[in-house]
């Protein structure tokens, strides 16, 4: 309100109280579209507010389907600790019965440099070096001579005979050892086999993989020979899963910082160790498997003797090994204990080499309780979702309180959806369509799931496969010889199709949509379709393959539902688009009642001025009837 100069005025005007009377007035001209506003804007709000409700539970559900592992019928066990089985994709996952007997381990190859005062010792104060880190297997490939220098690698210290001819007593032959180098001194015209070195040099007992020798006074003569006397002579050779890979050092570098150095790459880590004796080591370990193994060379081949001047020589405490084990029988190794591609979406982990008569058995197998647990859980899901849909959109019938969303065309549309996606076919899996109603889960007059637990285990067991087509998308052939796979884009429509093939004609088609060979491997023919509905999808055939069959897609319904919501809440979806419509109502709302309060000001102003004129006429209209009344008692009193 203005300054009240109306009470000052009306003091000696009409005697009315104006200040209130405008009030009333600006109040009777405004309050009603107010009002009707406000009214508006408090619906707008309550729908906002349980339009987030409502997106968080859908959310909720989309998440639950998604990261949940659904379709988890399958458990996997093992009749002994040695191996261990679990379940690492359900989707792909089938009953297995498998007997394993471990008989090694991989391992890491574990190297150790001691004799370190200190982590802040230096490595080599007098030279820069380069440390070269090779990984694999070093191949008994032999050696070759270089003029005073000769080199090669064996892969067996069995047999094998270093013979030294017009050597010095000093010089000096250098060996590998999984991949530790190592030096000793030997005298003029020596000849020792490698594995007296080795134990010479107390090397624990592994093949050793490289040597070489060096003449440091008059040149001499090299020679490598076998049991038999043979010479080899062709140049030593690796085969590994990793490219070499080097570390700078320099004068000032110190144990901890090549510590660090290893850590950083890759295949390798590396950690201090006090022995407790006054002396540090430098322990160095590969990943598993002998495509794994370490390497280590020096350019100055000063870091390849002792790490200090305590003359503990470099060793290698462990060699890396793959796993050997019998799966029914057959022979297999793996560089790693951790195996994933034994059976499909199963994992079984080697934890130690088998007793004696004791192999384990895994088993995977369907699991009714589990199947029923999850089956449960998904109708819990949906109703939960369903409850809320039903509080929002209900009508105010018989004087009831209608929904905070009723008669929201995007809500209710979202309520009609989820109860057809439950209640409509699901196909692709087989030649007939299949019913949640099949499973035990019939939909009630108010739209909720119930579940019959009795229904469901008895159909499970007859045919799990149902109830994996609630969860799990699936794209199969009835051609046993056919393999299909669809890329992440492919937009398939679920349902059976016809399959014609002709291996003589490298010909293949699907509901008479041919498709373009694309690849050839291991005598099979992939097929590859890039547009149409069966863009993206792709067969491979073997050989000798059926001429026709049946192609089955199909898509199930959780990614049914879960592709709904996610499109359903996504930037443009209509959810969306209809949260930003109410939000953008309740803008409108609010500027619609900032102007009315503008307004209102206005409508104040306006009273003001045409009450205080009034009140100004009024004092006038009685100052001049107060002279005449004067005027006219003095001329009264002069007669």
């Amino acid at each position: 309100m203005a300054v009240d100069y109306l009470s000052t005025l009306n003091t000696k005007g009409s005697g009315i109280n104006i200040t209130q009377l405008v009030d009333s007035l600006v109040l009777a001209e405004t309050e009603p579209k107010k009002n009707l506003i406000k009214g508006k804007l408090e619906k707008e709000t309550v729908a906002i507010s349980e339009m987030t409700k409502l997106r968080s539970e859908l959310v909720a559900l989309s998440t639950l389907l998604t990261l949940g592992e659904t379709g988890n019928s399958l458990s996997a066990s093992s009749s002994n600790e040695s191996v261990s089985v679990k379940v690492n994709d359900f989707s792909k996952a089938i009953p297995v019965t498998a007997a394993i007997n471990v008989t090694t381990l991989a391992s890491a190859q574990v190297m150790e440099f001691g004799g370190f005062t200190g982590k802040d010792a230096l490595l080599n104060p007098n030279a820069t070096d380069a440390i070269t880190l090779s990984f694999g297997t070093w191949s008994n490939t032999g050696f070759a001579t270089q003029g005073t220098t000769a080199s090669g690698a064996v892969s067996n210290t069995n047999g094998y005979t270093v013979k030294l001819g017009n050597t010095a007593a000093g010089d000096t032959i250098t060996i590998v050892t999984g991949g530790i180098t190592v030096s000793a001194l030997v005298g003029s015209n020596d000849t020792a086999t490698l594995s007296n070195l080795q134990t010479a040099l107390g090397i624990a007992a592994s093949p050793i993989t490289t040597f070489s020798v060096a003449s440091t006074a008059t040149p001499g003569s090299f020679e490598f020979t076998d049991s038999a006397g043979s010479n080899m002579s062709t140049n030593a050779s690796v085969t590994g899963s990793k490219a070499s890979q080097a570390i700078a050092l320099t004068a000032t570098s110190t144990l901890a910082q090549f510590a660090t150095a290893l850590n950083a790459l890759d295949g390798v880590s590396a950690s201090i160790v006090d022995k407790g004796t006054g002396t540090y080591s430098l322990m160095i370990k590969s990943n598993t498997g002998v495509d794994n193994a370490i390497h280590l060379s020096s350019t100055s081949g000063n870091f390849t003797t002792t790490a200090s001047a305590s003359g503990l020589p470099t060793q290698q405490l462990q060699a890396a090994a793959n796993a050997s084990f019998t799966v029914d029988g057959a022979t297999l190794s793996r560089k790693s204990n951790e195996v994933t591609d034994l059976f499909d979406g199963l994992t079984v982990t080697l934890n130690s080499t088998t007793a004696s008569g004791k192999i384990a058995n895994i088993v995977s197998s369907e699991s009714a309780s589990a199947a029923e647990l999850e089956m449960a859980d998904f109708v819990t899901y949906i109703n939960e979702v369903r409850s809320t849909l039903n509080d929002l959109t209900k009508r105010g019938v018989n004087g009831a309180e209608p929904g905070p969303l009723a008669g929201d065309i995007t809500v209710n549309s979202v309520k009609r959806k989820i109860s057809s996606l439950t209640t409509e076919p699901i196909v692709g899996f087989s030649d007939n369509p299949i019913y949640l109603s099949d499973l035990g889960i019939k939909t009630e007059r108010d739209g909720s799931l119930s579940f019959d637990k009795v229904v469901f285990q008895k159909e499970f067991a007859a045919d799990p496969s149902k109830y994996k087509a609630v969860f799990q998308s699936k794209i199969t052939s009835s051609i046993s010889a056919f393999t299909s796979s669809a890329s992440s884009s492919a937009k398939i429509e679920p349902g059976v199709y016809d399959i014609a093939y002709s291996s003589g004609a490298d010909t293949l088609t699907v509901d008479g949509v041919t498709f373009v060979t694309s690849a050839r491997t291991n005598f099979d023919t992939s097929y590859y379709r890039s547009t149409g509905n069966f863009g993206g999808l792709s067969l491979s055939a073997s050989p000798g393959s059926a001429a026709s069959g049946k192609l089955y897609v199909g898509t199930s319904l959780k990614e049914k539902l879960t592709g709904y919501i996610d499109a359903l809440l996504k930037n443009s979806g209509d959810f969306t688009i209809r949260e930003q419509a109410i939000l953008d109502d309740k803008t409108s709302y609010d500027d619609e009642i900032a102007k009315l309060e503008e307004d209102a000001l206005s409508i104040e102003a306006r009273y003001i001025e045409k009450f205080t004129s009034m009140e100004q006429m009024v004092t006038r209209f009685k100052s001049t009837g107060s002279y005449l009344t004067t005027m006219m008692d003095q001329w009264s009193n002069q007669r």
